[in-house]
């Protein structure tokens, strides 16, 4: 484990450390506490600011992100900005970039 993404757990067992696997825009960060040899067996622990105490979840860090995801009502939700979810191809994608690219920066 790097020093720099380990935080400290405020905790009375000093070699206890919280890794972190996320972030987002809004400064919410997102982690496991390494306990033990087993990385699914991990609990996540999250907190919105860096000055907030971190707060510790139930389930994985998968059934996290899907709710996370998909419910408006979960604590960290990105789903309560979106009515539905939509899914845009590599191709379409490349299309777009091509499109700008030439409508802006026209090929001599």
């Amino acid at each position: 484990m790097h020093p720099e993404f380990a935080d400290p757990v405020p905790s009375a067992r000093p070699t206890v450390r919280l890794l972190q696997w996320a972030t987002t825009s809004a400064e919410h960060s997102f982690c496991w506490l390494v306990e033990g040899p087993d990385p699914d067996a991990w609990p996540v622990f999250a907190r919105t600011d860096a000055d907030e105490p971190w707060e510790g979840l139930d389930g994985s860090s998968t059934e996290f992100i899907h709710r996370m995801l998909t419910d408006p009502l979960h604590p960290y939700s990105l789903a309560e900005y979106f009515a539905s979810h939509w899914f845009t191809s590599y191709r379409e994608v490349r299309q777009a970039q091509e499109a700008f690219r030439d409508e802006y920066h026209p090929r001599p």
